[in-house]
């Protein structure tokens, strides 16, 4: 999720976060026939369309430390503690990601996060 976002979740809340930046509290049931399905208590059990939904929230977010931030064209956000460059490929270094290549043409922003 890009970390823009993160500030528009609430903490310890469980629910959707819309492209709309709103954030829709609630308890997730289902991902069916195409649809996010939540329960809440402001709207009852509601569905929403993928197209509208940036993140499902399933558990209060955990910060995971990583120096930088790679974004690709189709809006794919990779964080990791090392990478490498090899021909026209950044090749991730880290302990979830270890190998994993992302095409430089795929490649929209590298970022060194704030330590």
């Amino acid at each position: 999720m890009p970390s823009d976002f993160e500030e528009l979740i609430q903490p310890a809340r469980t629910g959707l976060l819309l492209r709309s930046k709103e954030f829709v509290e609630g308890e997730f049931k289902r991902f069916d026939n195409g649809q996010f399905s939540i329960s809440s208590v402001l709207f009852g059990l509601k569905s929403y369309h993928p197209g509208q939904v940036i993140a499902a929230i399933l558990r209060p977010p955990i910060l995971a430390p990583a120096k930088y931030e790679l974004k690709t064209r189709h809006e794919s956000l990779f964080l990791a503690n090392a990478l490498r460059i090899e021909n026209d490929w950044i090749v991730l270094q880290d302990a979830v990601l270890d190998g994993f290549r992302i095409s430089a043409v795929e490649l929209v922003e590298l970022r060194k996060r704030a330590e």
